[in-house]
């Protein structure tokens, strides 16, 4: 019953069965990795899958193994579409919610005592304004070795996945405006003299899985559930997802398995089922990963 025991236990699960499966062909990808074949493997355990640049030989090879389930292509596709740099002003009265948040009935909930104190949300997005006066008090605060050093020796917000870099970066920057926009929904407090988010005591862990143009891949997006489930996030929000016919069938099963673990570690994931309507008929008016839910709740 107690969450931080639940999420422990499940995690550690999870890695040992990854460290089992897998070693045998790191090891094999690891020995090409020396003879220039092989780039940036990368080992996730939360859905154990593994990520590399490989030539087709490898990729052949690999295809050949009895302990492989799928092989995908990692791409970066586009997920949002419009541009939240330039959002226009709303009409709202001093220290009230936004229109969006009255209707959830927030303000009755806030009366209760349920303002997000305490209560970690990671968002995957663009990233964050994190000079923003009603977002800089709720930053989560973490500690990462950025030298190289093998000790954590500086103070991060979240991690960046967005980037070429395999490890990825600190920098959290919002440089599309969709994370900073969601970000705010989330846990703005009004400090700039409106109440504008759900939960204004929340603090925000800034997982970085959309670039400027608007694009990512869904390997981004499960480094970053991981890194939120590692770091003690109690809620995980997704506004943005992949078109079906944009990823292929490994990356849907990757989205699939990744879920599923965040649900067994007593993680709650929000994610967004798209603006789509009706356009490309169900189940694809769906994008992924919340079109994934576990097969015993779909």
């Amino acid at each position: 019953r107690d969450r931080k025991v639940q999420r422990t236990a499940v995690v550690n699960e999870f890695k040992a069965h990854s460290n089992v499966s897998q070693i045998s062909l790191l090891s094999f990808l690891q020995a090409e990795e020396k003879k220039g074949n092989v780039a940036n493997i990368a080992s996730l355990w939360i859905s154990n899958s593994i990520t590399c640049d490989a030539t087709r030989e490898v990729i052949c090879a690999v295809a050949s193994r009895s302990d492989i389930a799928f092989i995908g292509l990692e791409k970066e596709v586009v997920m949002l579409c419009n541009s939240y740099n330039e959002l226009p002003a709303l009409g709202r009265s001093l220290n009230s919610p936004w229109p969006h948040v009255a209707q959830v009935n927030a303000p009755q909930v806030w009366e209760q005592g349920y303002t997000g104190k305490n209560v970690v949300v990671a968002i995957l997005d663009s990233g964050i304004n994190d000079e923003h006066y009603d977002l800089k008090d709720h930053l989560w605060q973490g500690y990462a070795d950025t030298d190289g050093d093998g000790e954590a020796d500086d103070i991060i917000h979240g991690w960046n996945f967005a980037t070429k870099e395999a490890a990825g970066n600190s920098n959290i920057k919002d440089d599309y405006g969709h994370g900073t926009h969601c970000a705010g929904i989330i846990c703005a407090d009004g400090t700039m003299g409106n109440v504008a988010g759900v939960a204004p005591d929340a603090t925000l862990m800034t997982l970085k899985t959309v670039n400027k143009t608007g694009s990512g891949s869904p390997v981004q997006m499960i480094r970053g559930v991981q890194f939120a489930i590692e770091n003690g996030a109690s809620i995980i929000s997704i506004s943005s997802g992949f078109k079906a016919n944009l990823i292929d069938d490994a990356a849907k099963e990757n989205l699939r398995r990744t879920f599923e673990a965040v649900l067994e570690a007593g993680v709650i994931a929000f994610v967004a089922a798209g603006n789509d309507g009706d356009t490309y008929g169900a189940p694809d008016n769906v994008d992924f990963p919340a079109a994934c839910p576990p097969p015993y709740l779909h």
